[in-house]
């Protein structure tokens, strides 16, 4: 049976597997991808790729790809969600709610990004030949049949549609994006929790002309309420391409079985108002709207991403983009980690970042599915505990070892930080494993704090006017005001470890910062060390008498390698990890 070698294998060539690999590719670690299916989605599923999403597919090079696509282009002025008998007949209102933001809506105090409605079945084959042109090892028609796991490594088996032919791969790490079904999930006994199963769905995908009917409309879809059907109805392309989504109920007997083509033409004359309409079905894909996140993100050497990890209604488009942030998340910590540039325990940062903001996110994509029929031409919220758009899309925060926070720091008005008297010049490292006084997954108004996505603020780089967001995404970055040590003491540290780490001055080489830019990156003394994934790791407001030892005492208790030779030979008090270090007073 022919072996070959991986660091790491990755099942599933949806969103959030293709993600995976390709920014794998990006932090330059090989990979191979296996998917059972022959090629990418065909039909059009989720569409909504929020702004914070789009910063990452920067990262990747892609943002301009996917905007460029059919669909994106289609919909670009599309905006809004209404509710209505059919297309040709009566207007119900149009949904207004104050935590909802429309795609429209301008978010230049936010991002530099902006949402792109770009169905799947395109999204899809953008990211898989971006993962193709930086070296992932992309395999449609391939099968995971087995696998076992040990200390060392995964072995997989898979089987090539094609050729039948059944061979091993062997893999440093595992990562399972295969699906809400994950049957490595399931192999691994990891159990979910959640509001369950909320209701089940057919997705018919149809050619209509409907210009007509639509006149000049753009929404991003419409419920549908009428004698005949619940459900919405979705413009592809604003013109003949469509999607509705028809709800059936299993516990009566119904199946999708009992929806040939000739019923879902049917049922779209239903949704359209118009009995005569010349339908074709393109297909039709039953689906699950549920809200469930895994119970545990990892075992072993193996990990979850996407819906694997976790499902949720579409209500709100945070599903896919989850599972891209996921990808992201545990891209840059494999590859640190197959580099050898950190230990197994950044691993264990996975888990503990992700899960709390699934679970929060699960939560949030469920009460706007409950909220959806009260709002629509209603003002205000009926159900309670839905947080704004925007806090569920940037202000996530992460607790765990790989982030540095000082106790020493808090948020000042406005959301710039400033530090308590008595902090001591490098701060403090305090890993978090998701629990304490304030365990909400939402960041506040703490941005630009430990834990929490960079913020975004304008500044002149080499004479062009960037978002400080356009800095992120690849390596370590450090940003540092102009007169202090910060800056030359990253160069021989980052040497030492092995790591690439950016470094960009206030004032040097980023001119001109507009108002928040002040705010959120601080004076001359302060530092900002931010993540491969664009979140801060760790922050001080003053200078330190000794940066250099600093820097590396800092980056080895959150990479988890190995303490210096002079730090080990220091005694520790019992119980101390070798992570809770520079404690102030």
């Amino acid at each position: 049976m022919r072996k070959e070698k991986t660091p790491v294998l990755v099942v599933g060539g949806g969103v959030a597997g293709i993600s995976t690999v390709a920014f794998l590719a990006v932090y330059g670690v090989p990979s191979v991808m296996v998917e059972r299916r022959p090629g990418t989605s065909t039909h059009p599923r989720a569409r909504g790729v929020n702004a914070r999403t789009m910063e990452l597919l920067a990262a990747l090079g892609v943002d301009d790809r996917v905007r460029a696509a059919d669909s994106a282009r289609a919909l670009a002025a599309n905006s809004g969600i209404r509710a209505m008998e059919t297309l040709a007949g009566q207007e119900y209102g149009e949904m207004r709610a104050t935590y909802f933001v429309d795609p429209l809506v301008s978010l230049e105090h936010i991002s530099p990004a902006g949402w792109c409605l770009c169905d799947q079945d395109e999204l899809e084959p953008i990211l898989m030949e971006c993962a193709v042109e930086l070296g992932a090892d992309v395999r449609f028609g391939t099968a995971l049949e087995s696998w076992t796991q040990d200390g060392d490594g995964v072995r997989a088996v898979v089987r090539e549609a094609a050729t039948d032919e059944v061979h091993t791969i062997e893999a440093g790490y595992l990562v399972a994006a295969d699906g809400g079904g994950s049957r490595v999930r399931q192999g691994l006994g990891i159990s979910r929790s959640g509001a369950g199963t909320l209701a089940h769905y057919l997705n018919i995908h149809f050619h209509a002309d409907l210009r007509e009917a639509l006149g000049e409309r753009r929404f991003i879809l419409s419920y549908v309420v009428n004698s005949h059907l619940m459900g919405a109805l979705v413009p592809v392309d604003n013109a003949v391409n469509w999607l509705l989504h028809v709800m059936y109920d299993p516990e009566s007997g119904q199946s999708p079985d009992d929806f040939p083509e000739e019923r879902c033409a049917e049922l779209v004359r239903a949704a359209t108002g118009l009995p005569d309409l010349d339908v074709k079905i393109k297909s039709v894909l039953p689906w699950e709207a549920a809200g469930l996140t895994a119970d545990s993100y990892r075992q072993g050497r193996v990990f979850l991403v996407g819906d694997a990890a976790h499902v949720m209604p579409p209500s709100g488009a945070l599903g896919s983009n989850t599972g891209i942030q996921d990808a992201q998340n545990l891209a840059w910590k494999l590859a640190m980690v197959a580099r050898g540039q950190a230990g197994p325990g950044l691993l264990d940062s996975y888990e503990a970042e992700r899960r709390p903001v699934a679970l929060a996110t699960v939560e949030q994509a469920v009460l706007r599915s409950q909220d959806r029929p009260a709002l629509v031409g209603e003002e205000g919220e009926s159900v309670e505990g839905i947080e704004p758009d925007h806090t569920v899309h940037f202000r996530q925060l992460y607790r765990s070892t790989a982030v540095a926070t000082s106790p020493h720091t808090r948020p000042a008005p406005g959301g710039s930080p400033r530090a308590r008297p008595g902090s001591v010049p490098g701060g403090s490292f305090r890993g978090h494993s998701g629990a304490g006084e304030d365990d909400s997954p939402w960041a506040g108004d703490r941005d630009g704090l430990p834990g929490t996505r960079a913020p975004h603020a304008r500044v002149s780089l080499d004479g062009r006017r960037i978002s400080m967001i356009d800095l992120f995404g690849r390596s370590w970055t450090l940003i540092t005001g102009s007169a202090e040590p910060w800056a030359p003491a990253m160069a021989p540290v980052a040497a030492r470890l092995g790591l690439e780490v950016a470094v960009y001055r206030l004032g040097v080489e980023l001119t001109g910062p507009d108002d928040r830019c002040a705010a959120a990156y601080g004076g001359a003394g302060t530092a900002t060390l931010v993540r491969p994934d664009g979140f801060v790791a760790w922050r001080s407001d003053r200078p330190s008498p000794d940066p250099d030892a600093t820097l590396e005492t800092i980056l080895r208790a959150l990479l988890d390698l190995p303490r210096t030779t002079e730090e080990a030979m220091m005694p520790m008090p019992r119980g101390t990890d070798a992570r809770t270090l520079l404690e102030g007073p």
